[in-house]
This record gives structure tokens, sequence and C-alpha cells, in this order.
């Protein structure tokens, strides 16, 4: 990440860019199964290899784990000038365990996301909600549903291990 490697002793900045940044590999993940993850934003691998499903689930945890220590050793008050989402930090903890929470259910370990979920957002106050401009003349969409609609076919999930190993195991068990 480019605010990590700029701000490598910044835990606030460095915590919350890993946060982000799992939030949005798990959701790449989970729509469409094998990612780069491994080689990931490297110059050194300008093609980077798409890594199993589950292997980048294990990543992204260790992601949020190591967010989370960075963030234990800032204020639980501290927050940055520029969030876009207005957090204190002791918020950040709660939301990475909440992904942390998502991740281990989309990957069947009810256990850790059990004791993940009893440490992240416990309130209204906390959630994770950012209200985006209108940037259409009809008003806000949500993007992925949009280009869904607009190019049908451009993107699946089909074989993903969301779709492929939970939802399909869960309609027939």
């Amino acid at each position: 990440s480019v605010i990590r490697e700029a701000l490598p002793t910044n835990s606030l900045y460095t915590g919350i860019s890993k946060i982000i940044e799992a939030n949005a590999l798990g959701t790449a993940t989970a729509l469409y199964g094998d990612i780069p993850f491994s080689e990931r934003a490297n110059d050194a691998f300008p093609v980077p290899k798409f890594d199993k499903q589950i292997d980048v689930y294990a990543g992204i945890q260790l992601l949020l784990t190591e967010a989370i220590a960075e963030l234990g050793t800032t204020s639980p008050n501290a927050v940055l000038p520029n969030d876009i989402f207005a957090h204190k930090s002791s918020t950040w903890i709660r939301i990475d365990y909440t992904l942390k929470a998502r991740y281990f259910l989309e990957t069947r370990e009810y256990h850790n996301a059990y004791n993940a979920a009893l440490l992240g957002i416990n309130s209204t106050a906390t959630s994770w909600k950012f209200y985006p401009p209108a940037l259409v003349p009809d008003g806000d969409y949500n993007l992925l549903n949009t280009f869904i609609d607009q190019r049908g076919g451009y993107m699946s999930t089909a074989g993903a291990y969301l779709s492929e190993n939970l939802l399909k195991a869960a309609a027939t068990g």
C-alpha cells in the first residue's frame, strides 16, 4: 500500500489502510473466487498470479490481525483528520473484528466468527457507513449491480468458493 510505504511508523494510518484493503480484497474474493493476492500491488509482478480463494481468506485474516495490533498501539480516541468515515481508532478495531467475523463465516469457521463478532460493531453509531454523493441525475446506485445490469456476462461469480461451497452446500444439506 502506498500509505504504508509513505508512513510506515504511523500505526493509525497503516492499521486503517489494512482494514480498507482487507475489505476490498474480501469483497473481490467472495464475488469472484480466486484473485491476485500474494503478488498484488508489486511492480515485480506486472501480471500477478491468481491465488486460491481459501488462501486469500487466510491472507485477509492476517491483514486484519496486523491492523488490530497496529491500532492497539494508538489512543482509542485517535482519529484521522481526513477520515471520510469519521471513526476513532477503537471503532476501526470494531470494524476490523466485524470483517474478521464475515470472512470466518464465508469459510465456515463458525466458532472464530462468533468470537470475532462479539468484539465487532455493536451499535449503529459504530457501523461503517459511507453515503457517496449522487453521481448521476437519478440518484445513487450500487455500482456492482449497475455494472452487471448494463454489462451482463462480463463478470460472474460462477465457481467462487462462496457460491460453490457454502451456498450450494447449505441448500442441499
